[in-house]
């Protein structure tokens, strides 16, 4: 599990609810891919769990999975963020 970010537009939510995505690369993603979606979100919340093991990370309320390698449109995926994105 690579890389997490905090997308700087959900941050300070009104409400205080957070989002968190998590991007995959490589044959990993392609691992992460042939996953059921429940599988995927268990890895993600085990790694956060892992790396901050003094924080309560608490299970996700909603997740959303995409699998972009397996969109005959798409056949994957490109992520570029712009400066003070």
């Amino acid at each position: 599990w690579p890389w997490f970010l905090e997308p700087r537009a959900a941050r300070r939510h009104p409400l205080g609810m957070g989002v968190l995505v998590c991007f995959v690369t490589g044959r990993f993603a392609e691992e992460v891919e042939s996953l059921d979606d429940q599988k995927v979100v268990d890895g993600c919340i085990e790694a956060l769990r892992k790396a901050f093991p003094k924080k309560s990370v608490p299970d996700p309320i909603e997740a959303h999975t995409t699998r972009w390698g397996r969109d005959p449109y798409a056949l994957g995926s490109w992520t570029y963020y712009a400066k003070d994105s």
